[in-house]
């Protein structure tokens, strides 16, 4: 049950704070004061898109909470979706300065989604407008599962036929990928062919780069090294012969002073590490030697990798290997589509075949529903001064599947006696299709466990009698439920057990709506406008003061 409304900076409503009780409660003020923007801002907290315009005060945020009593048979729905569950649950929207929204259910961060979902189930907003969604699939079905009691089965039904549509796009599209893998799949075999020939795994690309530049430079190598080695150890005045000497009288000077000590350890280190490098360039001279043969190869070698790396427009041979797992890899995965592709179909098949079950069974069950709802349609629209309308479900069973089953539905009417049964549009006047939804309303309700209800002008287009009746039946449904009226009626006004009045107020250059909660004296004279307009009369205070006595 909806227990307390706050609203702070939204559209005209600076601040707001109004509670609700049970029973039938009636809303009711000019057309232009503000009702709308109440309904308005209950939207925005039950999930419904927010923007920056909403804000009263552009530096300011805007806050929107609703308590509601909830009983405990939603808990299980709290623990689900990981919500602290409390008999006083509290629902909060903000709309920041920038107009980005953030949802709260007892504190906790939600989704607008899950706020919306969570909404569904505790409040229904039937929008003077609504009667248009008599003639929508969606709301005819909906009216049908709430009656058989398989709304739970249809949602279930509409997951499973979401996942099963796209199992089919997966399917189709893998379909598709594979048939233009077929080519694909040639040319990159032909391709891990070629590499593989290369022999990539035993190549190495630095080594033989290497070694082709020695074959190469052969002469030229051995022509520097012997120069070298001439030069330190066997030329007429080479340089380690003269360094051995000189060490030899720094040996001398060694012994006759301390300084000579030092210079004949640097000179040793020198003529040592020489004597190391000439050792060194003549062994590598003595082991190089071209290979004119092994030349080739290695040039043949690179030269078909760097073919190959230009074809593949990679950087360098070393990337060759990579190109070919990863070409590996795609094969393998083209070669896998055939039995991902059988094992999807059967997966495709088999929810086919569940969801046909479940809709056979949920058409079943709205058949069913079907009779039950004209039957007490019929009887709601009779206290309503319809006594001869009818209200008939014709179904037909579709062939393909769709989010509803296989339910075709039309809704047909019959407003007075000797007309045949047509389409809702052409067979019902406004006020006749206000009549019948506030019938639809009350029927389904029970049916729906609703703790809270709120009607906005569905009473649009009746008056006199018809008006009464129908404040008649709004205050039976209000036994079973919480009902709040949005009405421009008199007489709904008068079965109502509690009023609040909106209006506008203007205060300096600016305008605010407000909403109160009226004493008896100010219902009365409330009523009393609303029979007789601006100029109150006492008949019609006398009339008011009669409508709130029955």
């Amino acid at each position: 049950m909806l227990q307390r409304l706050n609203i702070r900076n939204y559209a005209l409503i600076e601040q707001l704070d109004v509670d609700f009780t049970s029973g039938l409660s009636v809303i009711t003020g000019e057309t232009g004061s503000g009702k709308s923007i109440l309904l308005g801002a209950l939207g925005l907290a039950l999930g419904e898109r927010g923007a920056a315009e909403v804000l009263r005060n552009k530096a300011e945020k805007c806050v929107v909470e609703i308590t509601f009593q909830v009983s405990e048979e939603y808990k299980t729905f709290f623990e689900e979706n990981d919500l602290d569950f409390a008999a006083e649950t509290i629902i909060r929207r903000e709309i920041a300065v920038g107009g980005k929204s953030r949802s709260f259910v007892n504190d906790t961060p939600v989704s607008a989604k899950l706020l919306k979902e969570l909404g569904g189930k505790l409040i229904d907003v039937h929008s003077q407008f609504e009667t248009s969604n008599l003639r929508s699939k969606e709301f005819r079905m909906n009216l049908l599962d709430a009656a058989a009691g398989q709304f739970e089965q249809a949602i279930t039904f509409k997951k499973q036929f979401r996942k099963w549509q796209a199992l089919k796009a997966d399917l189709e599209q893998m379909i598709e990928e594979d048939a233009k893998s077929k080519a694909e799949a040639d040319f990159i075999s032909f391709q891990l062919n070629e590499l593989d020939a290369a022999g990539l795994e035993s190549i190495d690309i630095a080594s033989m780069e290497e070694e082709a530049e020695m074959h190469r430079n052969a002469e030229g190598i051995i022509g520097h090294l012997s120069a070298l080695v001439y030069r330190l150890e066997e030329a007429d005045e080479a340089t380690l012969p003269a360094l051995k000497t000189a060490l030899q009288s720094l040996d001398a000077l060694a012994n006759m002073h301390k300084s000579g000590v030092q210079l004949r350890d640097r000179l040793k280190s020198v003529y040592i590490e020489l004597v190391d490098i000439a050792a060194e360039a003549s062994r590598e001279r003595d082991s190089i030697e071209g290979d004119p043969g092994r030349l080739k190869v290695l040039e043949d070698t690179l030269d078909k990798l760097y073919a190959l790396s230009h074809k593949h427009r990679l950087n360098n041979a070393v990337e060759l290997i990579d190109l070919r797992e990863g070409l590996r890899t795609k094969l393998e995965h083209f070669e896998g589509l055939t039995e991902k592709i059988e094992s999807l179909t059967k997966e495709v098949e088999s929810s086919r075949e569940v969801l046909f079950q479940l809709a056979k069974t949920i058409h079943g069950g709205r058949i069913q529903a079907a009779g039950l709802l004209e039957k007490n349609v019929k009887e709601k629209l009779a206290l309503m001064k319809m006594n001869d309308a009818k209200l008939q479900f014709v179904f037909s069973v579709t062939e393909e599947l769709n989010q509803f089953g296989q339910t075709g539905v039309e809704l047909l009417f019959q407003a007075n006696k000797g007309l045949d049964p047509q389409p809702l549009e052409k067979a019902a006047s406004g006020g006749e299709l206000s009549r019948l939804m506030l019938a639809l309303k009350a029927t389904t309700a029970s049916f729906l466990s609703l703790p809270s209800l709120i009607l906005d002008e569905v009473d649009t287009g009746v008056s006199g009698e018809v008006a009464a009746r129908m404040a008649e039946v709004m205050r039976g449904m209000s036994g079973e439920m919480q009902l709040i009226a949005i009405s421009h009626l008199p007489q709904v006004a008068g079965k109502a057990q509690h009023h609040y009045k909106v209006f506008k107020e203007t205060i300096g250059e600016q305008t605010f709506t407000r909403l109160i909660s009226l004493t008896e004296a100010q219902r009365v004279e409330e009523l009393a406008g609303m029979l007789s307009g601006e100029n109150i009369t006492d008949s019609a205070r006398k009339h008011a003061k009669e409508l709130l006595q029955d």
